[in-house]
């Protein structure tokens, strides 16, 4: 695992204040703050996963979002940049590049369903200090074996990186149900449908109907691997009918909500 070197400028540096009840408290305004980029190319495949906060990353012009329910996968040699949330935690993980690994075939972007047994994996390898070599070399063993199988059961959903369309789609992830029309995503943002339709083609490579179906539906394969049933999923992603949303479900992921979880139990 490798640790982002953030700088930090002479001005923005944390002084001791003996005005404070703790020695190595910071006076307001002088704490130090994450830079709001930074752009890298590795040598290695990165998975990048966010335990709190939020991490934009721009690949080759399309904006994936990463969060405690979504890592991502980048390969080598791949230019990327980095652009986190004020609050956000970020620990990469430095992937083997062996030939012999599922994983290192992987030549481009993957988002990865952050399941309970994922988590469980990268808490181990994200503090190896905390635990034996060999419970650090079993928990890598048993990630490069499960990742193939996750990002199976991911959509991947790019985000557009205009401030116009982006804002429409920050508010679809944090609630798929919103009603609003893209006529009436447009009043709010203080442009044309139009020109809104334009820039979900042109920045996520679908029309923005079709970027909002697979938002619902990645949401809804969250839901279904807690348990909700099929008609609380439907409502919660925004769908006034059950068989509209299996209709919608069957169309992105060719399965049935009840056939994809047989097919995919929790993992």
């Amino acid at each position: 695992m490798t640790v982002i070197e953030l700088p930090v400028s002479a001005n923005t540096r944390c002084t001791p204040s003996t005005s404070l009840d703790h020695p190595l408290g910071c006076r307001h305004g002088q704490v130090p703050h994450l830079a709001p980029s930074t752009t890298r190319t590795l040598s290695t495949h990165m998975l990048a996963w966010v335990p709190h906060g939020t991490l934009r990353v721009d690949i080759a012009g399309r904006t994936y979002l990463v969060t405690h329910t979504r890592l991502l996968w980048v390969p080598a040699n791949v230019t990327h940049t980095l652009r986190p949330s004020h609050d956000a935690l970020l620990i990469p993980f430095m992937m083997p590049t062996d030939p012999d690994t599922t994983i290192s075939t992987w030549t481009t972007v993957h988002t990865i369903r952050a399941t309970g047994a994922l988590h469980s994996l990268i808490r181990v390898l994200a503090q190896p200090a905390l635990s034996t070599a060999h419970e650090y070399s079993r928990a890598l063993d048993q990630l490069l074996d499960v990742l193939p199988r996750l990002k199976e059961l991911d959509i991947d959903v790019a985000l557009p990186c205009d401030p116009r369309a982006a804002t429409v789609a920050t508010a679809l992830i944090e609630n798929p149900a919103h009603p609003r029309s893209l006529e009436e995503w447009a009043k709010v943002c203080y442009t044309s449908a139009k020109t809104l339709q334009r820039l979900f083609v042109q920045q996520t490579g679908v029309t923005f109907p079709e970027w909002r179906t697979r938002v619902r539906v990645r949401t809804a394969l969250d839901l279904l691997h807690e348990g909700w049933t099929v008609h609380s999923v439907a409502t919660r992603v925004g769908y006034s009918t059950a068989s509209g949303f299996i209709a919608a479900f069957s169309r992105i992921t060719g399965h049935t909500p009840a056939r994809y979880m047989r097919e995919n139990p929790k993992i």
